[in-house]
């Protein structure tokens, strides 16, 4: 992606994984790792920022059987 801000600029870089777990056939749960990268200027500085973030979650299927 690209960022345009006041002290971010250029492109940016994503990387993740996840995993679903299927506990059953209509239950899941998932959990997912990224890593967002970008240069930032601030103070007459430049930096390489590394924003990381971990997210959960869980699912329900619709109809519980087949």
């Amino acid at each position: 992606g690209v960022i345009d801000s006041k002290t971010s600029r250029g492109a940016a870089g994503v990387l993740g994984f996840g995993i679903r777990l299927f506990m059953g056939q209509a239950v899941a749960f998932r959990i997912d790792a990224r890593n967002r990268t970008f240069r930032q200027d601030l103070l007459n500085e430049r930096f390489l920022v590394n924003d990381s973030a971990v997210t959960a979650g869980f699912s329900v299927f619709l109809p519980f059987h087949n």
